[in-house]
């Protein structure tokens, strides 16, 4: 028995599984299917670094550039 606290479980999956049948049979099977990734070398993430900062201490930083770009 695991808790659904624990990302790999079946009490974790389940919700999240139903919500993604959910959505299929409200909006319709997907026709694309789009992933985007952020790098943490990306010019605009360097540029707003600290000097000796790397840019896992700043996640809102990465999350900001992601959202806009």
């Amino acid at each position: 028995m695991f808790l659904s606290s624990f990302l790999e479980s079946d009490r974790f999956m389940q919700p999240l599984f139903e919500d993604s049948i959910e959505i299929v049979q409200h909006l319709g099977k997907p026709s694309l299917f789009i992933t985007f990734t952020t790098n943490p070398g990306w010019k605009d993430i360097q540029d707003e670094l600290l000097p000796h900062q790397v840019t896992r201490d700043c996640p809102d930083l990465s999350s900001r550039v992601f959202y806009f770009k």
